[in-house]
């Protein structure tokens, strides 16, 4: 049986030219109104309202569950370079992803804990 907990709702952000701001994720820096106003001479071409390229630290604190014999995994979504670090400890990715597929971390060894997660997300190409 698959349970999920899910990690969506209120983060900080960290921006190294903006600044801490409180994001809501899912959701992109543009959707949450951050970065750098888009220039209107781009006419005829889709963009967003806001740009950032670069490096972003979202940070939460929450409890992990027990593992109850089982293992459990964070799992991130549309992400181009992404890092994991819980209470300042780099997770190696247990399956690195990409802009397309899915990363996936083992935090089983967090389990029952009072945890700070940072994902550490890299926009640039």
């Amino acid at each position: 049986m698959e349970k999920y907990i899910t990690l969506a709702g209120a983060w900080k952000a960290e921006i190294p030219e903006l600044g801490h701001k409180e994001v809501i994720l899912p959701g992109t820096l543009d959707e949450n109104h951050i970065g750098f106003p888009d220039q209107p001479d781009l006419a005829g071409r889709l963009t967003r309202k806001y740009t950032y390229t670069g490096e972003v630290s979202f940070r939460r604190t929450m409890k992990l569950p027990e593992t109850l014999g089982g293992r459990w995994f964070l799992e991130a979504e549309r992400a181009r370079i992404l890092r994991l670090k819980i209470n300042g400890a780099e997770v190696t990715a247990f399956r690195p992803g990409s802009l397309s597929t899915p990363w996936f971390f083992e935090v089983t060894a967090f389990a029952g804990q009072e945890v700070e997660i940072c994902l550490v997300s890299d926009n640039r190409y």
